[in-house]
């Protein structure tokens, strides 16, 4: 018992440091690819996330980085962009490229995501 109490002690500063919002691809654009997502703007607020901030994205075995904007132009041609959209939900896409391509990605996957710091 004592070993775990000690176990638990070591690790909660690291759970409150890295923290985190886990959510499921709730729908694909046929069109462009774009992954709608269930993170809501609620969740990205709770993790102090602003716009121009970097996100960690973790899909399956996969970690990308993308730019927190405000719409497509943010970033150049092929880049990864995430924002709000209009129903107050987290895209995850490329700018003139397919991100569900990229990702093999599919309707109920999960995927989390988390604040880049720029500390060092």
């Amino acid at each position: 018992m004592k070993i775990l109490f000690a176990l638990l002690c070591l690790l909660a500063p690291i759970s409150l440091v890295a923290e985190s919002t886990s959510g499921t691809v709730e729908s694909i654009s046929e069109e462009y690819g774009n992954l709608e997502t269930s993170i809501t703007l609620d969740d990205i607020n709770s993790l102090g996330i602003q716009t121009s901030d970097q996100l960690l994205v973790m899909y399956g075995d996969q970690k990308i980085t993308t730019y927190f904007g405000k719409t497509y132009e943010d970033v150049a041609s092929g880049e990864w962009i995430s924002f709000i959209n209009w129903e107050n939900k987290l895209r995850i896409a490329r700018n003139h490229k397919n991100a569900a391509k990229a990702l093999s990605a599919k309707i109920g996957d999960k995927l989390t995501i988390s604040k880049i710091s720029n500390h060092n």
